[in-house]
């Protein structure tokens, strides 16, 4: 799979990351990301999808490499611009998760994938669960019961692409 993959959370919840990172308890955080909280946040969030590259090399039953993160700050009231990644020409889906740490954050992430890479995903997962399994070697072939009539797993619908957020009016 070969993509761009974002991942969105709101600053504060980025602030609470960043004091978390740098040794901090979360409960009294900058009030501004800098350079040093922006690389914490990257590392954060580096860990998060080393994590989920690793289920997805399982589940995939394939390697599966990624880059190192860059950080961004976006000021939705001055941009609609997410990322130089995504183009606003192309459609794309949006994963929302739940954040909880501790009671210092209940939230959401976002992640933010084109409509392709989204779809490779999923063909690669349904190829995986449609996979016919091995034979028993074990029985002799009289003793074998007749296989069941093989059964098509439904595949899941694709969320709707989305459009960047609307601009706000300061």
């Amino acid at each position: 799979i070969t993509g761009t993959n974002l991942l969105a959370v709101r600053e504060q919840d980025a602030l609470i990351i960043a004091d978390l990172m740098m040794g901090g308890d979360g409960t009294n955080p900058p009030t501004q990301l800098n350079e040093l909280y922006m690389s914490a946040v990257g590392e954060a969030m580096n860990q998060m999808m080393g994590s989920v590259a690793t289920s997805m090399s399982t589940m995939f039953k394939k390697k599966i490499d990624i880059s190192p993160p860059s950080v961004t700050l976006v000021d939705f009231a001055d941009t609609t611009n997410i990322s130089n990644s995504l183009t606003l020409d192309e459609s794309i889906v949006k994963v929302a998760f739940r954040m909880e740490v501790e009671e210092l954050i209940d939230s959401e992430i976002m992640q933010l994938l084109p409509v392709h890479v989204a779809k490779e995903m999923v063909d690669n997962l349904m190829n995986v669960v449609q996979a016919p399994a091995e034979p028993a070697k074990s029985a002799p072939a009289a003793a074998k019961p007749a296989a069941p009539a093989a059964q098509e797993v439904p595949r899941p619908a694709y969320q709707q692409p989305v459009a960047p957020p609307p601009r706000q009016q300061p």
